[in-house]
């Protein structure tokens, strides 16, 4: 792709999951967020009344008829016509897709979508492919997503394979050291993904009942292995949605009353601070169910296995617990804590795929801005 140089401010599509990338990702830049509508955190309770009316009438119908979207549309064109902005952003979440497809169609301004996650067949078609647009340049986790991406419209001259962006700042903060033998500190690191909904089982769906007997099963394997080795250190890296979030107190106690193992520690997530990354860092082996953060742990060449009962990927980290017999978790996980660095040496990292970080590509574009 050819470097252009803008000078112009910037404009980042918020969404909620956006503010501690961005304020990373754009230090030391000038620039400023578009609100959704829809999205905005409104104090006045008339207006907050009235536009939760609109939402329930209009949310939910097509874009081109809904008038929370028609609205978000006509103010970012206004902006950006005005010649205010000349650059948008959008860390391509659920929020900021459908804008960054509008200002590609509609204005002059460049447009870049950076992937905070990877793409997955499972769901990639439902959410992502229609906001799709040519004129967009993406910058993705690896060569699959880039291959999928392609085969939904997006310009393969505007693609970079970048890998992470939390793991490309994680690098450049220079505050862990990969390379050290010495940071070990846990057996096992969990991804919490015990989202909110599981608080309330009687109304969930389907796959989330799956995912919620995916949880305990997985935590009953894991006091099975503290039995069988005599105590083991376990922590549990906890959602960034539930930092100082009123169902932190019940995410923590659904693992404090399922695990029965040697050592508990919980770590509350600071993406600032890069917490997750870490404390999966600090373990010999991370357990996550299909957490991006499981993915770039083996991106950094840490053992990483997933549980996600539904998908399966190229190589033998993934297991499904739908068929997995009662201890057969513990044992294989025994086997390899047993003789972890014989494991890691036969251990081929898929990098390419899953989280192939270039540190030059994200200085480029930053530099760029």
């Amino acid at each position: 792709m050819k470097r252009q140089n803008y000078n112009s401010s910037i404009l980042v599509i918020w969404s909620a999951s956006t503010p501690a990338l961005a304020s990373m990702f754009l230090k030391g830049k000038e620039f400023e967020y578009f609100y959704p509508v829809s999205k905005k955190t409104i104090k006045n309770k008339p207006v907050k009344y009235f536009f939760r009316l609109m939402q329930s009438l209009f949310y939910n119908s097509s874009r081109d008829k809904n008038i929370l979207y028609r609205m978000d549309y006509y103010e970012l064109k206004r902006k950006i016509d005005k010649g205010q902005y000349k650059t948008v952003i959008g860390f391509h979440s659920a929020t900021s897709k459908p804008y960054l497809k509008y200002v590609s169609q509609k204005t002059s301004a460049r447009v870049l979508a950076i992937m905070p996650s990877r793409l997955e067949e499972f769901d990639f078609f439902k959410n992502t492919s229609d906001n799709i647009d040519k004129n967009i340049n993406y910058w993705v986790f690896g060569h699959r997503d880039a291959e999928l991406m392609i085969k939904n419209g997006a310009s393969k001259e505007r693609i970079v394979v970048a890998g992470s962006p939390y793991s490309y700042l994680f690098l450049k903060s220079k505050i862990y050291d990969l390379n050290s033998s010495n940071n070990i500190t846990f057996d096992i690191c969990i991804v919490s993904q015990i989202i909110d909904d599981f608080f309330f089982v009687d109304k969930l769906t389907e796959n989330r009942k799956k995912g919620f007997r995916t949880h305990k099963k997985i935590l009953e394997e894991i006091n099975l292995l503290d039995q069988r080795m005599s105590g083991i250190r376990v922590v549990v890296a906890l959602r960034p949605q539930s930092k100082g979030g009123k169902y932190l107190k019940n995410e923590i106690d659904f693992f404090k009353t399922r695990l029965n193992v040697k050592e508990l520690v919980f770590v509350e997530n600071d993406q600032e601070s890069f917490s997750t990354y870490r404390t999966m860092l600090a373990s010999k082996i991370v357990l996550s169910g299909h957490s991006t953060a499981g993915f770039e742990a083996y991106g950094f060449h840490k053992i990483a296995w997933f549980y996600r009962p539904y998908i399966r990927y190229e190589n033998n980290i993934i297991f499904s617990t739908e068929s997995c017999k009662k201890g057969s978790l513990a044992s294989d996980l025994f086997k390899v804590l047993a003789n972890i660095d014989n494991y890691k040496k036969n251990l081929k990292f898929l990098k390419y795929e899953f989280n192939d970080v270039q540190p030059k590509f994200y200085d480029s574009l930053i530099e760029s801005l």
